[in-house]
């Protein structure tokens, strides 16, 4: 199974949310962080310095870009 980033962005809350709602519609998805992102999530409870991707499968594209467009995030 080939894995795509379908989104990124420097905000911890709102990748867990999108996270959260992926899952909710049916899309199996996972958080991965980068440089210090996952030592400031730890320490303070957020990040918003490091860029934190949406990984999702890449056969689940369509219905992923759709329910971020009706999140108002494309």
């Amino acid at each position: 199974m080939k894995e795509l980033i379908i989104f990124t962005t420097y905000d911890s809350f709102e990748a867990d949310r999108i996270n959260a709602v992926l899952k909710d519609g049916g899309i199996p998805a996972y958080k991965r962080t980068h440089g210090a992102g996952s030592f400031m999530n730890i320490m303070l409870g957020f990040n918003r310095s490091e860029p934190v991707d949406i990984i999702i499968s890449e056969t689940a594209e369509n219905e992923a870009v759709a329910i971020l467009a009706d999140m108002g995030l494309t």
